[in-house]
């Protein structure tokens, strides 16, 4: 078996450069389709995850560039609330559109996400959250259709610690009049930078890396 043998005793000094986080790139793609303002984002991983979560903002009307690690992307037109299934299917990160599409559409129908075997992780943490919120569910073979013309800011209790259910309802009710107040919220780093997003886009979030 390979090992490592560590001989410490001197002083450590110099710089690395920290590597951008998947985990918060995908979100804060999705959440770029709330504003039609034009949205870049610094020390993106190039990876196939980040270039699939792009062609899925693409695929309903954002432009969107990728250029040494900085994305930016303008979604001044939404032209269609459904996702493409082909697109959709291949990534985990396509059910944070769910939030973001809420926010700004009110409404969306979108296939289940794929990337992972859903039975490992459902979605119906998200779901339930958005009922809580006032919207409309509905199924329709592998499609999920949720009708949030009548969402109102409130008080949302998640079923579990899920950080992209927490970030979801986060993008959901961004511009929701009122304050909404998310309990068993998750607390990743992630999270944190959603809020700095979302603070810089023009909402009003505290309480970020907490569990409300």
């Amino acid at each position: 078996m390979s090992k490592f043998v560590i001989r410490g005793g001197k002083p450590l000094a110099g710089t690395i450069r920290v590597n951008g986080s998947k985990n918060a790139a995908l979100p804060m793609i999705a959440a770029s389709l709330l504003t039609k303002e034009k949205v870049r984002i610094s020390n993106v991983p190039e990876i196939v995850d980040v270039m699939n979560q792009m062609e899925i903002a693409k695929s309903v009307g954002a432009r969107c560039e990728f250029d040494e690690g900085r994305v930016t992307i303008e979604a001044k037109n939404i032209t269609q609330d459904e996702m493409a299934d082909e697109i959709a299917g291949k990534l985990r990160g396509s059910v944070l559109f769910m939030g973001a599409l809420l926010g700004r559409c009110k409404k969306i129908t979108m296939p289940q996400p794929g990337g992972d075997i859903i039975g490992a992780r459902p979605i119906d943490v998200h779901l339930d959250a958005f009922e809580q919120l006032g919207a409309k569910i509905s199924h329709e073979g592998n499609l999920i259709k949720i009708d949030g013309s009548e969402m109102k800011a409130s008080r949302v209790v998640l079923g579990e610690f899920s950080v992209t259910a927490t970030e979801n309802v986060m993008m959901a009710v961004a511009t929701l009049p009122g304050k909404t107040t998310i309990e068993i919220a998750a607390g990743e780093p992630h999270i944190a930078a959603m809020a700095n997003l979302l603070n810089a886009m023009g909402a009003k979030v505290s309480g970020a890396g907490t569990h409300t």
